[in-house]
């Protein structure tokens, strides 16, 4: 490998490594709730399910623009939304796509600067879909365990599910 190729190709196994890595020291209900741990412990109803955050969450894409696209793809396609900054990072089962993740307010969503890696695939129809529909979002919804993001406030582009 030349000099010239070492530089993308560590700056993606940086990104990887950032998303898989977990932070250590915390326990796991400080991770997932961002509570303290008497917080934790407090009775809660089971009938109330509460939506998981956006950012701090691990998403797997289960579907775009309707398919199924579990398993069809080399990788697993996801999304992590960086707490502390407005960088995202996902997979679209064959490349990995980062940028900024703009939240101007309310459930408004579009993804901008977005950089993505060029590997080729087996499944470059489900590449190509995957990047037109992250630049195309402008909404997103969460519901409990699923993230929905939409192009407009009826159409779903990419169906997630946290991990």
């Amino acid at each position: 490998m030349n000099k010239s190729n070492v530089f993308p190709f560590f700056f993606l196994l940086a990104g990887l490594l950032c998303v898989v890595v977990p932070v250590s020291g915390q326990s796991s209900s400080t991770k997932t709730t961002g509570q303290s741990s008497a917080a934790a412990s407090r009775p809660t109803s089971t009938s109330t399910v509460s939506n998981k955050p956006l950012t701090e969450t691990n998403w797997k894409v289960v579907e775009l623009n309707g398919q199924n696209v579990q398993g069809k793809t080399a990788k697993e396609m996801y999304f992590f939304f960086d707490p502390s900054s407005a960088q995202f990072k996902s997979h679209s089962g064959c490349n990995l796509v980062i940028g900024e993740a703009k939240r101007p307010g309310g459930n408004l969503l579009q993804f901008t600067n977005i950089i993505n890696s060029t590997q080729e695939c087996s499944t470059p129809t489900i590449d190509a879909d995957f990047l037109k529909a992250v630049q195309s979002v402008r909404q997103y919804t969460i519901t409990g365990n699923t993230l929905l993001l939409k192009k407009d406030a009826t159409t779903v582009l990419i169906k997630c599910v946290a991990k």
